[in-house]
């Protein structure tokens, strides 16, 4: 279910961006650098929030299977503890609550968690009207803090197609150093292709669309839109396709293009209408 963020592209994108920066700034200019700041703090709230959600996908589908037994959901850690209980340890009743407390937690991406994330779920999952819900409690990764509500809903087979909503409402991430980024997204997932054999994942390709907004750790406020569907294969680290466009303060726009289907981590990035071809990173290397 879950897509691979953009934080490294967007980091390795800069530095074609601070190459461009300007000489001078008035508080009416945005210059190449301030995109880049922008760019780079959506792509790592982004990037947070997606490592939290994965978590809960893992959580409830592990949960799911083993009936939401308590005694099923014993974790297996690296270093400190997770621990997940379930209000309603049966497959009857809901909604069920599942709490996922963290003491410097480090799972197999080397990211340390601690703090406290609440799950809601009001039935089993993929079942048409699922919904999860998804709040937060002191809850940080690698010493950012992140805040605010996320709902993922599956709506079933829209164009006989399984598709999955994910809205990310008074998203904030706060860093280690105090500063504040302010995140929504309401994205759409659909399942384009391997749904009918659920038992092999290499088939599997996800289409992205959707938008959000944000205010980035300096106060420039931006808009983020997915202009072509992002497509993600199983098997594939980086998007093989779609484009991604962020507006700064209505007057600075980055434009990203992943290319043609090709699974090739070429991407081109153009910003005052100058354009660069980029490498994407090896994998996902996460949060720096």
């Amino acid at each position: 279910m879950k897509a691979r963020n953009l934080f490294v592209v967007l980091f390795l994108a800069g530095a074609f961006l601070a190459g461009m920066t300007s000489c001078s700034k008035d508080t009416k200019d945005v210059t190449s650098t301030d995109a880049l700041s922008v760019a780079q703090d959506d792509a790592l709230a982004d990037n947070l929030f997606d490592d939290a959600l994965a978590e809960t996908d893992e959580v409830n589908l592990e949960a799911d299977a083993n009936g939401f037994s308590n005694d099923a959901l014993k974790s297996v850690y690296l270093t400190g503890s997770r621990t997940v209980v379930v209000d309603k340890p049966d497959t009857v009743n809901f909604p069920k609550k599942i709490t996922i407390t963290y003491q410097n937690w480090v799972g197999p991406n080397g990211r340390e968690k601690n703090g406290t994330i609440y799950v809601t779920v009001n039935k089993r999952w993929m079942r048409a009207g699922y919904v999860r819900t998804v709040t937060f409690e002191n809850f940080s990764i690698n010493g950012y803090k992140i805040e605010g509500t996320k709902t993922i809903s599956y709506l079933g087979l829209v164009n006989a197609k399984p598709t999955i909503t994910v809205k990310l409402e008074n998203g904030k991430v706060i860093t280690p150093g105090g500063k504040t980024i302010q995140h929504q997204r309401e994205i759409t997932r659909t399942w384009e292709n391997g749904w009918q054999t659920p038992l092999w994942i290499w088939d599997d390709v996800w289409f992205v669309t959707g938008s959000g907004s944000g205010v980035d750790r300096n106060g420039f406020a931006y808009t983020y839109t997915i202009k072509e569907a992002l497509q993600f294969h199983v098997g594939c680290p980086w998007a093989k396709a779609g484009v991604i466009e962020i507006v700064i303060e209505g007057k600075k726009t980055i434009t990203i293009d992943f290319g043609d289907g090709t699974c090739d981590r070429k991407f081109s990035v153009t910003i005052d209408g100058q354009t660069t071809q980029e490498n994407g990173p090896e994998g996902n290397e996460g949060t720096k």
